[in-house]
């Protein structure tokens, strides 16, 4: 919040906020260019099952670890 209002105070909010955005976007696109051929390659071979419950749970423990951070008001 420090930042928006230091930009907001200086008046110019829209550049940030597209570099951020943008940012993002390439972010997202680039894990997608990485995921999904694996995907395909474990697809492949019959282990998705496997890989994706396994992935989940670790996505998901994860989340647990920075949800109780958060609750706790710790930082990682």
């Amino acid at each position: 919040t420090d930042i928006l209002k230091g930009m907001l105070s200086m008046g110019d909010v829209f550049t940030p906020l597209m570099g951020f955005n943008v940012g993002i976007e390439v972010g997202q696109l680039t894990v997608i260019a990485v995921v999904f051929p694996l995907m395909m390659l474990i697809r492949k071979y019959g282990k998705e099952r496997v890989i994706v419950q396994e992935v989940s749970r670790v996505i998901a423990a994860i989340g647990g670890v920075l949800m109780g951070f958060r609750i706790f008001g710790m930082n990682p």
